[in-house]
């Protein structure tokens, strides 16, 4: 094949020995009544609700925040209050009275002592009293007992039962009397006196500045011009049931906004002249108090300080800016939770955002032993820290041992050096063995050796946005070990490729990232610009160019992931600069570095389901091509399946195995298994 023959890069053919001791080093781990001669509470939803206050706001979790934080169950006002009405009843007997309840705002628990038929009593007929507006027809189908009806045994738990079940059906201001009347005929006639809600006459709302008055009403009384979406109509009796969901229409214009802080302070309606029927509603927009982070034992709390840049105090508290702050604290790597959950406060108006974390192992440390037929028997010892002193810094160090001299590679970074800004530093010295037409007469071999060291500062722009510059001098420099590993290639190329040297080299690269989760993208989109210089004195001259974007999206129950790369270069690009595809990185099914050039293009397509916290499922396919020119390039493709596992033991990232098929390549007949650490884009 082609793509083979022009390959300087590594076949190996693993034997995994490796004793892998992966362990953790550092494991970060209230209505405000009225004056009661003018105002009266709207009635109360049924008993069985929540003692929830309408003034204060519930706390949903991330998973709870689809559902409003405030719905008509939460809103209950205090039922009116009433007289002690005692109810006299015949029982048959001229001499006998007994008093069977008094029904008011509770229940009457006295033992009912009524000298009644062993057959109970017989409802013979229902009479209404106190009805203007309403027809007969709405009490007579809330109430419980009915016409013929007999009632037998706790006639006072009948009668109560019943008046609860009157009054929760929203049209009355207090609780419905109900007594017990001697029928003439036998039996007896139930008497039910009730007071009706006054009309609708309108709405006053207060606390408002997001939404505009009218644009609130709409959600009561309906878009203008239009009757059908009025939920209280001018004039019509008002029914509480109605007017809390009515209000919750009023809330979800809030939610549907993201102002999840949204609630009621107050709300009721008048019961006299001149303002009889007016519901009055103040509102509170969810003001923040204060941000509460708890669980950090040992990360500092400047560093996540450092992350929430959306939401303050004195604000109105959004959705977005809640979720932003979350996936950026997240998106540290140094905690496995982070969950926001909304407490009230004492000040009338104002929420307090709790954020609590939960460290995730951030320091690493292991032992690795493995034999390839390029590189021999080799070793590794490696050490790895992500929150240095709890302030975020990053520390990682490499010991690699093999039949030649120990190389070593050492990094260290500060992502928090200021609000705005970061810096990291690293120095290697590594040997390594490349070969090329392996298994065929013209086999060569090359030993490689690079060192060097590189340094970079960066700054974010924006929430999305972030630039940042890099600088490295780097010694390269190889042995033939055996064959010709420049064999085929022009006087051009092998001049080229055969050059050794030291390459000082400036980088710039810019970068768009709107993802949720860097870690276990869902949505969002990553675009990046490179371009490297290297001249300054070295002993190559070269530009170097790097384009890359990815997209997420939901695709069915799983994730839809895209990755497109264009690379390329101009002037004398040295052999160790080019661009390498081929393998667990790039394109899988295929051998490492399969194909090389001065000229890439990459494309990744991924579907990714997750079963469970801990495990999930990708299918995929990549196809990439590499070459002198655009013009004239080799090229591979893979696909496969692959599996994802979490261990706590190893941070926050996901082990990833994959199988792949290779389609072609070389022989267009091979497969490979895939190990990494994290997700390949």
């Amino acid at each position: 094949m082609k793509g083979k023959n022009n390959r300087i890069g590594t076949y190996q053919i693993t034997l995994l020995i490796t004793c892998a001791l992966l362990f953790t080093l550092v494991h970060g781990t209230a209505l405000a009544s009225g004056d009661s001669t003018e105002v009266q509470p709207a009635p109360a939803p049924p008993a069985s609700t929540a003692e929830t206050p309408a003034s204060t706001p519930s706390g949903p979790s991330m998973a709870e925040m689809v559902r409003p934080p405030l719905s008509s169950q939460d809103i209950k006002p205090a039922p009116a209050e009433t007289e002690d009405h005692g109810v006299l009843v015949e029982t048959g007997n001229p001499d006998e009275v007994v008093k069977v309840a008094a029904l008011d705002s509770q229940p009457f628990s006295s033992t009912l002592l009524v000298n009644q038929q062993d057959g109970g009593i017989e409802i013979r007929s229902i009479t209404i009293e106190g009805l203007q507006r309403l027809d007969q027809s709405v009490v007579l189908t809330a109430l419980t007992i009915k016409a013929g009806d007999v009632i037998v045994g706790n006639v006072t738990a009948k009668l109560n039962e019943t008046a609860d079940a009157l009054y929760n059906s929203g049209w009355f201001r207090g609780r419905p009397e109900l007594e017990l009347d001697s029928s003439e005929s036998g039996g007896a006639i139930l008497r039910v006196v009730v007071q009706e809600n006054p009309g609708y006459a309108g709405v006053r709302i207060t606390g408002n500045t997001i939404y505009t008055t009218e644009r609130l009403v709409q959600e009561i009384e309906g878009a203008p011009g239009s009757d059908n979406s009025a939920m209280m109509k001018r004039g019509e009796v008002i029914n509480a049931k109605k007017l809390v969901a009515a209000l919750d229409r009023v809330l979800a214009v809030y939610h549907a906004g993201g102002y999840i802080g949204a609630s009621y302070q107050d709300w009721s309606y008048r019961l006299v002249p001149p303002d009889e029927g007016v519901v009055e509603i103040i509102l509170t927009e969810g003001i923040i108090e204060e941000i509460i982070v708890t669980g950090n034992d040992k990360t500092k709390q400047s560093v996540i300080d450092s992350q929430i840049t959306h939401m303050s105090p004195g604000q109105v508290l959004t959705r977005y800016d809640l979720e932003q702050d979350v996936n950026d604290i997240y998106n540290t790597g140094l905690f496995e939770a982070v969950n926001p959950e909304l407490e009230p406060s004492l000040v009338e108006g104002q929420v307090k955002v709790v954020i609590s974390v939960e460290e995730a192992p951030t320091g690493q440390a292991g032992i690795g032993l493995g034999y390839s037929t390029v590189n021999g028997l080799q070793g590794t010892l490696s050490y790895s820290e992500k929150n240095l002193f709890g302030s975020g810094k990053q520390l990682a160090a490499q010991l690699i041992f093999s039949g030649r001299e120990p190389g070593y590679q050492v990094s260290f970074s500060d992502p928090y050096f200021t609000e705005n800004s970061f810096w990291s530093i690293g120095a290697f010295n590594l040997h390594d063995r490349q070969q090329r037409f392996p298994s065929s007469p013209y086999e060569s071999e090359l030993e490689i050796d690079t060192r060097g060291f590189t340094g970079g500062y960066g700054r974010r722009l924006s929430d999305t946005d972030t630039w940042q510059a890099n600088f490295s001098v780097t010694d390269y420099d190889y042995d033939i070990r055996k064959g010709d590993p420049f064999r085929g290639l022009t006087p051009r190329q092998r001049a080229r490729l055969s050059a050794s040297g030291e390459t000082r080299k400036l980088g710039t690269n810019y970068t768009h990232d709107t993802r949720d989760n860097v870690f276990e993208t869902t949505e969002g989109v990553y675009a990046s610009g490179t371009a490297e210089f290297a001249g300054f004195g070295g002993d190559f001259n070269f530009n170097k160019y790097t384009l890359e974007g990815r997209e997420f999206m939901g695709f069915g129950p799983g994730v839809l992931g895209f990755r497109q790369r264009l690379g390329f270069s101009t002037g004398d690009l040295p052999i160790y600069e080019e661009y390498r595809l081929g393998g667990v990185n790039s394109i899988r099914g295929v051998s490492e570095d399969l194909l090389t050039g001065s000229h890439s293009m990459l494309s990744n397509v991924e579907y990714r389901y997750r079963i469970s916290d801990m495990f999930g499922v990708v299918g995929f396919l990549d196809y990439g091509a590499a070459g002198e020119s655009f013009s004239d390039m080799d090229n591979a493709a893979g696909a496969g399946i692959g599996a994802r596992i979490k261990l706590r033991a190893l941070g926050i990232g996901s082990v990833r195995l994959d199988y792949g098929w290779e389609l072609a390549g070389e022989t267009g007949t091979n497969n490979r298994f895939h190990f990494f650490l994290g997700e390949m884009f």
